[in-house]
């Protein structure tokens, strides 16, 4: 068992030794990087974005170098029963970045990770509609990704109002958004 940092350790140490007989990592830190990066400003995440802000072709190197300790991909290998706790408002290791996936072949699938924590259960009564990665080509020819939200009871063929809410790239968030999708 372990907390924030020891947390991570704790997946690491899980995902490594195949007779851990349970797990209970506290807070795990350093989880799902790509999503910390999207969702708070907190340190070590807000390096990375000032980073990424600079080197905009390195998105996916960093990303992949980073895998190598991230403790989703841990949390994939480990074998043995596991209790997870989060903090609801903490930014250091933020709830939304708690899931764990059947195999490392998986973990580009965002369908197949499996959420260990439900921070926000009241959001499953809350009627959503449904999200999708978008990409296209900027004027400049750069490829360019978003999500679009369709609206509740969405009908292909009817005109709806669009909000677009712009972002500055992978080094930065909205302040004030809720990502009900995940």
């Amino acid at each position: 068992t372990g907390g924030s940092q020891g947390g991570g350790i704790t997946l690491a140490v899980a995902g490594l030794l195949p007779d851990v007989a349970a797990a209970m990592p506290a807070v795990p830190y350093l989880c799902h990087f790509r999503r910390a990066v999207e969702v708070t400003d907190a340190e070590p995440y807000y390096e990375l974005q000032r980073y990424l802000r600079v080197h905009r072709d390195h998105v996916d190197t960093v990303f992949n170098t980073l895998s190598y300790f991230d403790g989703v991909n841990f949390a994939a290998r480990a074998r043995c029963p596991a209790l997870f706790s989060v903090g609801l408002m903490d930014e250091i290791c933020p709830p939304s970045t708690v899931f764990a996936v059947s195999g490392l072949d998986k973990v580009a699938d965002r369908s197949a990770w499996i959420q260990l924590v439900d921070a926000t259960p009241e959001v499953k009564e809350i009627a959503l509609g449904e999200t999708v990665e978008v990409e296209w080509r900027s004027r400049d020819g750069k490829q360019v990704g978003g999500m679009l939200t369709y609206p509740v009871g969405y009908q292909k063929g009817q005109r709806y109002p669009l909000i677009v809410s712009i972002h500055g790239g992978p080094a930065c968030k909205p302040v004030n958004a809720r990502d009900c999708s995940s």
